[in-house]
């Protein structure tokens, strides 16, 4: 375990790699209400994530990946309006919708990949204009992809390998400049492969395995 303070003052936890187990996290408040990191990935942590979290306004980063949290994730997280890195991967986390992500505008990365969610991914995921990285990998999301997907321009890496999406990619995708990394793999996608890939000038890994696409394949990827 690491502690780490300022003047007296808890601001970062580092609980990884350990075998904690149980609910634990409801009693972390009790430490500090200062945390500006929360960091507890590769343990056995159960139940949902408390409300209480919603508290830590300070909080620049929670990483809880690999552990056995469950149920929704607590609205009270959209307060964090310092949050900029959240990684909830490889846990059991469901609902038909994530909380109203788009209300933390401060995102650079979400990680919410290999859980449980289903159902149509939030369109308000548009109002996070300065995500980065977005992984969605591993779920059950199903329907269309958002339209406000494509004003999401500061996106480097998108991955929505591995759910149930389907419909077309539509030549929005050629707004996302700056992707070097789209993995759309392992989903129900069709139609013709739009010719705004070829104006994906950034993009160094390209997967669309296992879809339904047909037609040509764009001349400028060729």
């Amino acid at each position: 375990m690491h502690l780490c303070s300022t003047a007296g003052i808890l601001i970062e936890l580092q609980l990884s790699g350990n075998e904690l187990e149980g609910p634990f996290l409801d009693s972390v408040g009790n430490l500090s209400m200062h945390f500006h990191k929360i960091i507890a990935a590769s343990n056995y942590i159960r139940r949902a994530i408390p409300v209480r979290f919603g508290n830590f306004s300070s909080l620049f980063l929670i990483d809880l990946r690999s552990n056995e949290l469950g149920g929704d994730i607590p609205v009270a997280i959209t307060r964090l309006d310092m949050l900029q890195v959240l990684f909830m991967a490889g846990n059991k986390i469901s609902g038909a919708n994530p909380f109203d992500i788009g209300e933390m505008a401060n995102l650079n990365i979400l990680s919410f990949k290999a859980n449980q969610f289903s159902g149509k991914i939030p369109s308000s995921i548009g109002n996070i204009s300065r995500l980065q990285h977005l992984l969605l990998s591993a779920n059950t999301f199903s329907s269309r992809l958002p339209r406000s997907f494509w004003s999401l321009t500061s996106l480097i890496k998108l991955n929505l390998s591995g759910n149930n999406l389907d419909g077309s990619v539509p030549v929005e995708v050629g707004k996302l400049k700056n992707l070097d990394t789209l993995d759309l793999s392992n989903n129900q996608l069709s139609r013709n492969l739009s010719s705004a890939f070829g104006e994906l000038q950034m993009l160094a890994y390209l997967d669309l395995f296992h879809n339904s696409f047909h037609g040509p394949i764009p001349q400028s990827r060729g």
